[in-house]
């Protein structure tokens, strides 16, 4: 939220210029900008998008009429010297406030802390591998991409891991992590992991251990090695099946 005193150092111009914005075009602004007498203005990022409108065409008698229409038709979306502005302005992560949770684009984000949303997050990161896939795959050009597409791959699987142990465990280390899923599985269901679910973990753990090097694209221990994306997203989806199945039996008593 912004003061009269911010508008004003923003756009360049006085507080009373600011005030009689607020008055003129107080139907485009949020609640707080004209608030009850004695209470002080608050405005948004939108209100300062329909300030930096009325400044272009704010004249020492202007027409404020002709300026109303413009934004009855909402042309201030239209000017990139005003998007330029707002996006410079706008913080990356705000407070949400009622105006602004609803407008394209804008993503009301909250931290994960249960298992719950361990799982969902681990979805998160497996579909976003599987997204960057498919895209880059239309291009032709999946070397340039292969270490994000490994790393969002990776690091769901470690939060698969992490979400079926039902505690919070401190480590990247798929190393740490898979023996103790293997013996949750043997335990809860007396049956053995198959063969391909322990291959793909124990790769990952191999090519990287701290779930660093596929981030920062060094220290991996070998000069090369082949991986087939396709094959691998493949069994990325068998794995986020079978995880969801596993956790969906674990939570409801198996």
């Amino acid at each position: 939220m912004y003061s009269v005193s911010d508008i004003a150092k923003l756009l360049d111009v006085n507080g009373k210029t600011v005030k009689d914005w607020s008055y003129h075009f107080s139907e485009y602004l949020s609640s707080t900008a004209n608030p009850t007498k004695g209470e002080q203005r608050f405005y948004t990022v939108e209100d300062i998008r329909i300030f930096a409108y009325a400044s272009l065409y704010w004249e020492e008698e202007p027409d404020i009429e002709c300026i109303k229409m413009g934004l009855n038709s909402q042309e201030y979306y239209d000017i990139d010297l005003i998007n330029n502005f707002i996006t410079e302005i706008t913080p990356v992560f705000q407070e949400p406030t009622e105006e602004i949770v609803g407008m394209e684009s804008n993503i009301l984000f909250t931290g994960m802390a249960s298992l719950d949303n361990l799982l969902s997050l681990a979805n998160e990161f497996k579909e976003s591998g599987d997204i960057l896939f498919k895209a880059i795959k239309k291009q032709g050009n999946l070397y340039d991409f292969t270490n994000p597409i490994l790393y969002q791959y990776r690091h769901a699987i470690e939060l698969y891991l992490k979400s079926i142990l039902r505690k919070p465990i401190r480590t990247h280390k798929l190393q740490v992590l898979y023996p103790k899923f293997e013996n949750l599985i043997r335990v809860e269901f007396q049956t053995v992991v198959p063969s391909w679910l322990k291959e793909m973990i124990n790769g990952f753990a191999q090519i990287d251990p701290q779930g660093d090097i596929l981030r920062y694209g060094e220290g991996i221990a070998y000069d090369e090695i082949l991986v087939n994306l396709e094959q691998l997203k493949i069994k990325m989806d068998w794995f986020s099946k079978s995880m969801n199945r596993i956790h969906g039996h674990l939570k409801n008593g198996y």
